[in-house]
């Protein structure tokens, strides 16, 4: 679950519920950063009851095929709610800024997803020093924020070279071959935003937008063909 909002863990209940997630699950969920809604306790509860196993999703937790570029420390709402904080923690407002940015890797083929990660959120991860490096060479990357401006930062990466790249010139450069655009135009006030838009299908070879399939999207990982399902 990237982050706290209803349309990035809608679905849960129906995979708890057909069996499809159960005791040898590993969800990764930031447990310190929660909604306060019924649907979410309840997909919660669901979650708990199903004895899954919780893993945090922070840099210290990742592994070779899953690695996640933020947050690298456990994320706070407010200070109170971190009052009995032990070690290094950050606070965000905006649940968009506490998604956790994930790369997968496999058989050599790399994708990114951001969840709704917003410029905040970006400048944070982007000064770290590792950040660059694993958003280099993407081949598919999932458009921040459904398109929206707020998740298509300009501000530079710590980086050795010169010029810094931005993190979207890092994921765009050498290897991209998809931007998936996750979400339905005009949802709300400000996507898609057409400079996002334009960018990426400036930049990659294929803008695929999920809300042109029916059901869901079909993507063959290694060849990068993309089918509308």
């Amino acid at each position: 679950m990237t982050q706290v909002h209803h349309d990035h863990y809608n679905g849960i209940d129906y995979l708890v519920n057909h069996h499809y997630i159960d005791d040898r699950t590993i969800c990764y969920i930031n447990l310190f950063y929660q909604m306060a809604s019924p649907t979410y306790i309840n997909t919660l509860k669901k979650l708990k009851n199903a004895n899954v196993k919780f893993v945090e999703p922070v840099t210290n937790n990742s592994g070779d095929a899953i690695r996640f570029l933020h947050p690298e420390c456990r994320v706070y709402r407010s200070k109170p709610s971190a009052k009995n904080a032990i070690g290094d923690n950050l606070i965000v407002d905006k649940p968009n800024n506490s998604s956790a940015v994930i790369r997968f890797e496999l058989g050599g083929i790399v994708m990114v997803f951001p969840g709704d990660l917003e410029r905040e959120g970006f400048e944070h991860m982007s000064s770290k020093a590792s950040c660059s490096p694993y958003l280099a060479n993407t081949n598919y990357y999932v458009v921040s924020h459904h398109g929206s401006i707020n998740g298509h930062p300009t501000i530079p990466c710590m980086n050795p070279s010169r010029p810094k790249p931005t993190p979207l010139e890092c994921v765009s450069k050498n290897k991209l071959s998809k931007a998936i655009l996750m979400g339905r135009n005009g949802a709300y006030s400000g996507i898609y935003s057409p400079k996002v838009t334009s960018y990426w299908e400036g930049i990659a070879k294929g803008l695929v937008y999920t809300e042109n399939a029916q059901h869901y999207v079909e993507l063959d990982w290694t060849s990068g063909k993309v089918k509308y399902c």
